[in-house]
């Protein structure tokens, strides 16, 4: 049986490696199956069509996230109108969160909720009697019909690693990969959840560091085969800091095994790591530690966006990381229910007092089937009609009371002129200014960074930052 493997990526140009589709990709191959990957990130529509009219799979799998499920639905359209007796699986993000509604499109045989690596491989032995098959959703007399949940898997070590051969060389380039260690979320952010656990599960899982290892070293082959070479790994998953004396077996073993790459994480503030295990961790190659800041107004992360985050725990993981000499960056969200001018300027606030290395600015979004979006629902505040429209992070789809959806752009593009405001500032002239007075400059209209804008802010900084 052949199978295709398709990552329906075709608006965000971005090299971030599709883990996910890969994991499945891998799995596939290592259960005897002839396996296609075609990549939207580097293929077009039209040539991911055209690629499917040569191939002529028997089964056509889409690993769909939201943010592009009207392009997988195009081409799984595409392909069944071309292939009728042929069979259409969705998986992935989307399949996951809104199983039934993915089942009614009319292109679509069956939908894979939850962790696929398993539940796609018994459902292709099974073509015939889906109903057996844990995790999968099929049409019964035309309607979706759901089969029970399949069980998270609990040994991740047994998992094929994500199979990186099949990538374009292009993802290649820059010497960067990316990993994952965990699955599973102890935690309940409202942006995340409950939409995360429909996908991994509840319980928090871990692979063995030896595990982790392992698949850093396949990663540095692959990148050999393809004429490049590893030098920086991103640790994807938000698990990487949870258990102490686990991180701390692996830098031991990044210590032993001298792996010869630097590499950076996602962690959050209240599970960072003391003052001598990030020490440790800054030996292995660590550079820098991405945290969730989401917004500087107590009431604003912890009630709208139920992030359980303290304003000592925030601060002191940026203040022990600049103390272990590993930099920072701020993931912020602006634009949330009940923003206010208040809020906006508490993140200004914590901005001044964190001075992240590197900060990342999104407009608050709220993903399909999360809580926030249930919010948004109840409080009739927005609405995406297609998801080809949702642009995640960079624009406003919410009513908000004190903001319009231009003002809320307006305030990220501050935010962002800001922040390289004063890293120009700090690395030109070794001026330490204030994100909340670089923020009043470009506030009032959205500006171009030009040399014009330097120019101004270097005759003009120290006067209008003195006393700010």
């Amino acid at each position: 049986m052949k199978v295709c493997v398709l990552f329906p990526r075709f608006i965000v140009r971005n090299f971030g490696m599709p883990l996910g589709a890969l994991y499945i990709v891998n799995a596939l191959k290592k259960a005897g199956f002839e396996v296609v990957f075609i990549d939207g990130t580097v293929t077009s529509c039209a040539e991911a069509k055209e690629r499917l009219l040569k191939e002529r799979p028997d089964v056509l799998l889409v690993s769909m996230h939201t943010v592009f499920a009207d392009y997988g639905f195009e081409i799984s359209g595409f392909f069944k109108k071309n292939f009728p007796e042929n069979k259409v699986v969705i998986g992935g993000p989307h399949a996951s969160i809104m199983p039934e509604k993915t089942l009614k499109h009319e292109s679509v045989d069956f939908v894979s909720f939850g962790e696929g690596e398993e539940s796609i491989i018994e459902l292709l032995k099974n073509i015939s009697h889906p109903e057996k098959v844990k995790g999968i959703g099929f049409k019964k007399k035309g309607r979706p019909f759901l089969n029970a949940p399949a069980s998270p898997i609990c040994e991740l070590d047994k998992l094929e690693f994500p199979d990186r051969t099949v990538l374009d060389d292009a993802y290649f380039k820059n010497g960067s990969s990316s990993i994952v260690t965990s699955r599973g979320c102890p935690f309940n952010c409202a942006f995340c959840q409950p939409t995360l656990n429909k996908i991994f599960g509840k319980d928090f899982r871990i692979r063995s560091p030896e595990n982790v290892i392992k698949e850093i070293k396949e990663i540095k082959r692959v990148f050999k085969e393809k004429g490049a070479e590893l030098k920086e790994l991103h640790f994807t998953d938000d698990g990487l800091t949870y258990n102490k004396q686990w991180l701390e077996k692996l830098a031991k073993l990044m210590l032993k095994e001298k792996l010869g790459i630097s590499w950076s994480a996602n962690t959050r503030a209240d599970t960072m790591p003391g003052l001598e295990l990030l020490k440790l961790l800054k030996k292995t190659g660590l550079k820098s530690f991405s945290i969730g800041v989401e917004s500087g107004d107590p009431y604003i992360r912890n009630e709208i966006l139920r992030k359980g985050l303290s304003q000592e725990k925030l601060l002191s993981a940026f203040k022990l990381c600049k103390q272990a000499g590993i930099k920072t960056e701020a993931y912020l969200m602006v634009g949330s229910p009940e923003e206010s001018e208040q809020s906006i300027q508490a993140t200004l606030n914590v901005l001044d007092e964190i001075i992240p290395d590197f900060t990342q600015v999104t407009i608050t979004s709220p993903l399909p089937e999360t809580y926030l979006a249930q919010f948004v629902d109840e409080k009739k505040i927005g609405k995406v009609e297609k998801w080809s429209d949702f642009a995640y992070g960079e624009q406003s789809h919410l009513k908000l009371e004190n903001f319009t959806k231009e003002q809320i752009k307006r305030v990220q593009m501050a935010l962002v002129y800001a922040i390289l405001s004063r890293a120009f500032l700090k690395n030109r002239f070794g001026i330490e200014a204030k994100y909340s007075a670089l923020f009043r400059i470009f506030r009032p209209s959205i500006v171009n960074y030009s040399l014009r804008t330097l120019q101004f802010l270097r005759f003009k900084a120290k006067n209008l930052l003195k006393g700010n």
